[in-house]
């Protein structure tokens, strides 16, 4: 009642002013830049490279002891079949080798249509037909330890991209651990896995000359 009207609107206006400074300050208002990115869906493919895929693809008693290796017959697979390709539609393709252990990605074939992608590869190409697959799937490994390279795999490749793994293989495991562990890993990355069989389902006959 003292003040005049000037002191009481301006002192009122301070308050005011006070009280939506700390309701701002309360919404923490701030700039956000957003983008976006597209990344392409992912397949891996792991391949066995053990010295068991230098065994014929069929069992000799049927074939007479002619016929193609387990690493042959894959080879031809990938280099003839449409499967790479069809892949390609719609993914991402990493090729990878395993006999001991996990070797790095060896190719990437990127989606079609798109540029491949090398990050981390040894060798790169844009077309399955520039790849070596003689060379890369040379068996040199002495051992096949499927369980620890198909986890380690899916450690290191851990992406929501990665849709899933095609396993070639004549399934001869001699090292390492179950593969009870790397399939839990899959299911609860939301990885399929697809296993492709190469070899006779029949057991080796184990022939030995004890005295010439």
């Amino acid at each position: 009642r003292r003040i005049s009207r000037f002191w009481t609107c301006w002192l009122a206006g301070l308050r005011y002013s006070a009280l939506v400074i700390l309701g701002l300050i309360a919404l923490n208002p701030h700039l956000r830049v957003q983008s976006e990115a597209e990344r392409p869906s992912q397949v891996a493919i792991l391949i066995d490279t053990s010295t068991s895929m230098q065994q014929p693809e069929l069992d000799p008693r049927e074939t007479g002891g002619t016929g193609r290796t387990r690493s042959e017959a894959i080879r031809e697979l990938l280099e003839n079949s449409p499967l790479i390709e069809e892949l390609r539609r719609q993914h991402v393709v990493d090729v990878f080798t395993f006999d001991s252990d996990l070797i790095k990605s060896r190719a990437r074939l990127g989606k079609t249509g798109g540029p491949a992608e090398s990050e981390g590869s040894e060798s790169e190409s844009e077309s399955s037909t520039n790849v070596d697959w003689q060379a890369l799937l040379q068996p040199t490994g002495h051992s096949t330890n499927l369980g620890d390279a198909l986890d380690k795999l899916l450690i290191e490749q851990r992406s929501s991209t990665l849709s899933g793994v095609v396993i070639l293989t004549d399934g001869a495991v001699n090292a390492g651990r179950e593969l009870r562990t790397a399939r839990e890993r899959a299911q609860g990355n939301g990885v399929r896995l697809v296993s492709v069989g190469v070899g006779s389902t029949q057991p080796p006959v184990n022939l030995a000359i004890l005295k010439a």
